[in-house]
């Protein structure tokens, strides 16, 4: 079985280098290979020549976090342009204190 690919939000990115993790979040401008991201705050994300986002749509990312905290896209889904990011912040926190339910 693969290791699973813990919930964050862009505050916890430095926390996670090294690591693969699932982030819910807006593409607000993507330009070239590299995308502005916003997760309860903003980042950028480098992407591969196979990742075509649209600009003002949610995702959930999976994404490999750098030593220096840099983001490289791994995969994606288009999640369209309506999440409550409130409820995915709620359930990243929820996931992260119970983390039995859904890591091990």
């Amino acid at each position: 079985m693969e290791r699973p690919t813990p919930r964050v939000t862009k505050d916890m990115l430095p926390e996670c280098s090294g690591k693969t993790v699932r982030i819910v979040g807006k593409a607000n401008q993507v330009e070239g290979e590299t995308a502005k991201v916003d997760s309860n705050g903003s980042f950028d994300m480098h992407l591969t020549v196979d990742n075509t986002l649209e600009p003002n749509h949610f995702y959930e990312f999976v994404v490999s976090v750098k030593p220096d905290s840099s983001v490289q896209l791994l995969t994606c889904v288009d999640f369209g342009t309506d999440i409550d990011m409130e409820v995915y912040q709620k359930l990243v926190l929820f996931s992260h204190k119970y983390n039995s339910l859904f890591f091990e």
